[in-house]
């Protein structure tokens, strides 16, 4: 009787207890999910009791000699019992009246529908849950992304630190290179996970080798999806498209699946009668692609806005966000006078497509009155890279001190020539493409400089990886070295989206739209890309012009109104600003392939001092030579660097521009 009572009560306990202990100590505290749980010891352990159940019960017929027989209908018993089905009407009353043998078999039919629960809700539920947390969202801005990885993960994790009731949704499965386990990060950022399928999609099998062979990708199938016409229909996701301020992000690393995938939504936007604007950010591989691209996206919505991510731009815009120049005391400034007291020379190490980005953006941000700037530029094969950089931007070439050599890292010319210059350098950066040549590069040559110089030095090192080589680095008094470039801080909300940078761009573009002639003037959504970069390019130089005339925001907001801030700033120092904004809007133009336009080569008839379709501009001349621009087209040139200075008060003071 006792041994009954055991069987009846107390295994089954123990059983539960047992589960219990091991979801609580192996899956719970260890903080992995239920679902991980049910898949292993919880259906391990079901079909183990109901085998040996129906074993049992299949072994009181006649023929419970043949072994073979009754291992085969315990088997698919147990099988069919995962799916709410069961054998036990069909055995005899003798097994049905055994108190021990019912505890058991309810046991394991019990433990089968929590598994098959289980797993019903977690392939349906979680999309059923989304889809109505989507729904109730009362977020006014939407942030989706199609596919994860590094990059995607790493821009919604800076997003929802600067504000958590954003929508953030990732659309899985885009590229079948996908990493899985990064949507367990991206679920943690508070981000709702959508699959491109519908539960039909799942439900129906279109392609039965898929199934045999899961590993095989149909390519064609593949590549369908990406030009469905009701992509977002799909999705659920039309109505808080239209109605809310949008970005739409195609991050991952392959450029057809980024292509394609926006070309099939912007289709189906441009259908919409869309209420707020949606940005499209777009990641590429080719350098100066907006320029390629801009035009070739067909958007019959001004609503719609198309960003082009290129890695090697935005890798530098970065560096210059951490490293401006004018910050830390690198450049020596006067700002009584507001010019630079001193050089500013770079040495680069690697010229692919990052260290032209990264050149071509300190050239930028590194023009100052008072001073030059001079690069040494290093690459094991220049000579086969300057004749194409030559082409692409002859206005950088003629107008800056560019010294190309073409060696190898580690050969004794390689390391003379660092010696050489190595007291005069205020930047080294370092692009070889490698992380592991770019770290041991730097290490170099900062024992190098600890030896023969007591100049202060950065070290800059591109790096793609974003945890190896966290903390390695230690920086001396005057030499540092510093990391740039890596996914977890470039793909960041300042950096991707810049918002309030685009929003004080904008402000800088209508106030001048307001001085052109009324017949000529365009909205933000008409301008060539070109005028709308060198817009951005302004309000993101305002940091230097405030560091180069002493002042901060917090400064700037004391002061009464603009004509104090005029004041404040003095002729001689709003002078030398000016004439550093024009050197800055010449390098910009410059980095982006445009040349002078000689007055002498303009047509007398010509009203306009720029040809657009070859690049050429009239201004792109020294601050002294731009009188004559002035003479010839009759406009006051030098009023627009005056105004980019002494418009900051306004945007600061309205709260455009803010740091």
């Amino acid at each position: 009787m006792e041994i009954c009572q055991f069987w009846e009560i107390y295994l089954p306990i123990l059983y539960g207890l047992m589960l219990f202990s091991i979801y609580y100590f192996l899956f719970l505290r260890k903080g992995k999910r239920f679902i991980s749980f049910v898949k292993f010891p919880l259906a391990l352990f079901t079909f183990v009791i109901g085998f040996v159940v129906y074993y049992i019960g299949h072994s009181e017929f006649e023929h419970a000699h043949k072994l073979i027989t009754n291992v085969l209908l315990a088997f698919f018993s147990t099988c069919r019992l995962f799916v709410l089905g069961n054998d036990l009407v069909e055995m005899k009353d003798t097994v049905k009246s055994c108190p021990a043998f019912m505890i058991w078999f309810s046991i394991a039919a019990s433990s089968a529908a929590i598994v098959f629960l289980s797993f019903l809700l977690n392939i349906f539920g979680k999309g059923i849950l989304t889809f109505f947390k989507i729904k109730w969202n009362r977020s006014k801005e939407n942030y989706i992304f199609f596919g994860v990885n590094e990059a995607s993960v790493s821009l919604a994790e800076d997003m929802i630190k600067t504000k958590a009731s954003r929508l953030i949704v990732f659309v899985k499965h885009i590229d079948v290179n996908e990493n899985e386990s990064l949507y367990d990060r991206a679920e943690l950022t508070g981000a709702l996970l959508k699959s491109r399928k519908s539960i039909l999609d799942y439900l129906l099998v279109k392609n039965e080798e898929s199934i045999i062979h899961p590993h095989i990708e149909d390519t064609t199938s593949a590549k369908k999806i990406f030009i469905n016409s009701d992509y977002l229909s799909k999705l659920k996701l039309l109505k808080k498209l239209r109605l809310r301020t949008s970005h739409m992000f195609f991050l991952t690393e392959n450029e057809d699946i980024n292509i394609r995938s926006a070309r099939s939504v912007i289709n189906e936007l441009n259908g919409l009668n869309l209420q707020e604007d949606i940005t499209i950010h777009i990641r590429t591989l080719l350098e100066d692609v907006e320029n390629l691209y801009f035009d070739s996206f067909t958007k019959t919505s001004p609503k719609i806005a198309i960003r082009f991510l290129n890695d090697s731009d935005i890798v530098a815009r970065q560096l210059v966000n951490a490293h401006n120049p004018v910050d830390d005391n690198w450049i020596k400034k006067d700002v009584d006078k507001g010019i630079a007291t001193s050089d500013f020379n770079i040495m680069l190490i690697g010229f692919g497509q990052t260290g032209i980005s990264v050149l071509k953006r300190l050239v930028e941000f590194g023009q100052f009155v008072g001073s030059e700037f001079n690069a040494i530029i290093i690459d094991k094969a220049m000579n086969s890279k300057t004749g194409s950089f030559n082409n692409r931007y002859p206005g950088l070439i003629s107008n800056y001190n560019f010294d190309f050599v073409e060696t190898e890292v580690g050969k004794v010319e390689y390391y003379e020539l660092i010696k050489k210059n190595l007291n005069e350098l205020d930047y080294l950066i370092i692009t070889l493409g490698n992380d592991a040549l770019n770290v041991q590069a730097a290490f170099d040559i900062q024992q190098l400089a600890r030896k023969i110089s007591d100049r202060p030095l950065k070290i800059l090192v591109r790096l793609n990886d974003s945890y190896a080589y966290d903390n390695l680095f230690q920086s001396t008094e005057n030499i540092s070295i510093e990391i740039f470039g890596r996914e977890k801080d470039v793909f960041t909300e300042d950096i991707i989206i810049r918002a309030s940078l685009e929003k004080t761009a904008r402000k800088i573009h209508t106030y001048y739209n307001a001085q052109s002639d009324p017949l000529k003037r365009q909205s933000w959504d008409q301008l060539s890309r070109i005028k709308q970069l060198s817009n951005i390019s302004v309000a993101e130089h305002i940091h230097t012009k405030l560091a180069l005339a002493g002042l901060t925001i917090a400064d700037v907001k004391q002061i009464g109104n603009k004509e104090q801030f005029i004041l404040k700033i003095g002729e001689e120092r709003l002078l030398n600003i000016a004439k550093g904004e024009h050197l800055r809007w010449n390098a910009h133009l410059f980095a982006n392939g445009w040349v002078e336009y000689k007055l002498n080569e303009i047509p007398d008839k010509a009203t306009s001092n720029k040809n657009e379709i070859k690049k050429l501009h009239a201004c792109l001349v020294s601050w002294d030579q731009l009188s004559k621009v002035n003479k010839r087209f009759n406009e006051d040139y030098y009023k627009y660097d005056r105004e980019n200075v002494t418009n900051i008060f306004e945007l600061i003071k309205n709260g455009i521009y803010t740091e």
